[in-house]
């Protein structure tokens, strides 16, 4: 059985957080990802997943 890969925006959706904060994420974090420059697509799997979910937010801005 294969397993599903999952698209930064199907990420986003799931945590409800910005595309932009997913492909920052990946980025930094050595996520596969097909394409170049613009049109770089990252593939997240379950692991890569579960190590957004874990990942450290940051606090709230103050005014």
């Amino acid at each position: 059985m294969q397993e599903k890969i999952y698209s930064s925006k199907e990420l986003a959706g799931m945590f409800q957080v910005q595309s932009v904060t997913v492909r920052k994420w990946a980025q930094k974090n050595g996520v596969a990802y097909i394409g170049e420059g613009k049109r770089k697509n990252y593939l997240f799997t379950e692991p890569d997943i579960e190590r957004f979910k874990a990942r450290e937010k940051p606090g709230r801005r103050r005014r």
